[in-house]
């Protein structure tokens, strides 16, 4: 004879149960959100697939997974979808192949297809992915063009042949131009996409208003809500306080360790251009600013470098090679230069144009655009 169990026993043991495997499923679920299944065909035995993921506090965190008989699989939890890097090692002991390809990474499952190259292979995921291919095949055209120039340009600047050198750089400008604009469609056609979340990052390091503002207010809140999202809010609102229209002050040592003020030089158009000894771009950018220094200095014009150098040896030095006329200033504390913080430089070079009495007129203006803005001003 079975025991006498009441009703209210058996009723409280059925929601234990139920409970339990309640439990066992969310928690299940919750570690292993994503499934990654990748066969490279022609891939050695052995071969390592590497992703980087962001864990709980948002640092990334390697993970990797061997290849058996060309198959391999990954699986994990995340929160949003995320742009990933995978790389292709032929084994354990290799540093890499320069193998690797990029995709978003959604819940649910991802697949891999592909011979020996990742570079090649076919990602296959969910509604990120997908869109991120669109953005990719709209690219792809530009894309190549680009690649091809800029193999030219290093190629001609290697050689050091100074003319043809310019002669890309003036074909590869619109090329780029054109680039940013599929970009920025995708982004007003797609607001709530993490791949627009995404390319707005990436201009969030460097914002010119005229062009992050629109795509900026585009975005959907629930994409702004993500860690990625929280630092572009923090970049925009930073970028208000250098906004166009906002005065402009600081206060920096010189060359010589005396305190230079901006607004000691009220009265004229001063280019506030942040560089560093150490930073390829800004070394690149410096004729187009000497340039532009020489043609306009009679005409009421300044500027001033505030650099991110830490070695002041090194700072001096470049000047020097670079042969810079204008005023030099540095706290010598790198990317937390006092200025550097307060106006959130996360990448350089940039440049601030303030007019004679000390308001912004401008950001970021490069080559061609300094020259055409201060001849539009200084006349």
């Amino acid at each position: 004879m079975y025991p006498n169990i009441s009703t209210n026993e058996n009723t409280m043991k059925q929601l234990l149960m139920i409970s339990i495997f309640a439990f066992a499923f969310f928690f299940a679920k919750a570690q292993d959100n994503f499934v990654i299944n990748g066969h490279l065909s022609k891939a050695p035995n052995g071969a390592i697939i590497t992703i980087f993921l962001p864990n709980s506090e948002g640092v990334k965190v390697e993970v990797n997974a061997a290849i058996k008989d060309g198959n391999f699989t990954m699986k994990g939890n995340i929160k949003n979808p995320e742009k990933i890097f995978m790389f292709f090692k032929k084994d354990s002991l290799s540093k890499g192949s320069g193998e690797m390809q990029d995709f978003f990474l959604d819940k649910g499952t991802t697949t891999i297809t592909g011979t020996d190259k990742l570079s090649s292979a076919v990602f296959k995921g969910g509604k990120t992915q997908q869109e991120y291919l669109l953005l990719q095949s709209q690219l792809s055209d530009l894309n190549k063009k680009y690649a091809e120039l800029l193999e030219q340009a290093t190629k001609a600047k290697a050689e050091k042949n100074d003319s043809a050198f310019k002669k890309i750089q003036d074909e590869a400008r619109p090329v780029y131009a054109n680039q940013c604009s599929v970009k920025d469609a995708f982004v007003l056609s797609h607001p709530d996409s993490y791949v627009s979340l995404d390319l707005v990052f990436l201009i969030s390091a460097n914002i010119k208003m005229d062009r992050f503002g629109p795509l900026y207010r585009a975005l959907t809140a629930d994409v702004l809500k993500n860690p990625k999202g929280k630092q572009v809010v923090d970049r925009w609102q930073a970028a208000q306080k250098t906004a166009s229209g906002k005065t402009f002050d600081f206060t920096q040592p010189d060359v010589n360790g005396k305190n230079f003020t901006l607004s000691s030089l009220k009265g004229k158009y001063v280019l506030v251009d942040f560089c560093a000894s150490w930073c390829s771009p800004c070394r690149a950018e410096n004729p187009n600013v000497l340039k532009a220094y020489l043609q306009f200095k009679a005409k009421n014009f300044e500027v001033v470098s505030i650099s991110l150098d830490q070695n002041k040896e090194a700072w001096l030095n470049a000047v020097k090679v670079d042969k810079l006329p204008w005023l030099q200033v540095s706290d010598l504390k790198g990317f937390k230069n006092v200025v550097a913080v307060e106006c959130d430089i996360n990448s350089i070079p940039q440049n601030i144009l303030v007019d004679p009495n000390g308001i912004i007129i401008a950001k970021n203006l490069r080559g061609p655009e300094l020259e055409t803005k201060l001849a539009s001003i200084l006349k």
